[in-house]
């Protein structure tokens, strides 16, 4: 799955084609264990008989219908609000400085994704929402050129149908 090096590139910063592939399949790993850790601090309290068998139904039959009935489940919805409170709380530090740490790079490289899908697709909207969620990034990281003329940037794409009518079709062409 990965090249010679990949990981000692990885650690240090280097080889962006190779990282480009470790890093989401890394968040993921980080993901996954701060959800087991989410199950184990409440027990096995917030994941509900129905969401097992929810769960457990489509795992066995992946269709369409299935999905559909995990998504308007009120139990399914009920836990994921209890695991974004739990994100949250793990943002603001009150689940140790390392589990704050690791969230914030998840949170990172799906930005990343997110703004590699749009460039990818040519979506400009998600293109605008990416670049939304990077200027803070920059801001944090005391990089001013880049916070300064991304807000910018960003800005005038939100605006660019006031300001260019029509402009809007021609970046999605």
């Amino acid at each position: 799955m990965l090249a010679q090096g990949s990981v000692r590139g990885f650690i240090r910063g280097k080889h962006f084609n190779r990282c480009k592939r470790i890093h989401p399949l890394f968040a993921l790993a980080l993901q996954i264990l701060h959800f087991r850790h989410f199950i184990e601090m409440h027990g096995h309290g917030p994941v509900s008989d129905e969401c097992i068998a929810l769960l457990k139904s489509f795992a066995d039959e992946p269709t369409p219908d299935s999905l559909c009935s995990i998504l308007e489940s009120a139990s399914i919805g009920a836990l994921l609000q209890r695991y974004e409170q739990f994100c949250d709380q793990t943002r603001r530090g009150e689940h140790g400085s390392t589990a704050r740490f690791w969230l914030l790079y998840v949170d990172v490289v799906h930005i990343f994704l997110l703004f590699d899908r749009a460039c990818r697709t040519n979506d400009v909207s998600l293109y605008t929402y990416a670049l939304g969620l990077m200027c803070p990034m920059f801001f944090a990281t005391h990089k001013p050129n880049y916070a300064r003329w991304m807000s910018l940037y960003h800005l005038n794409l939100l605006n660019m149908e006031a300001s260019h009518p029509g402009i809007r079709t021609n970046f999605e062409a």
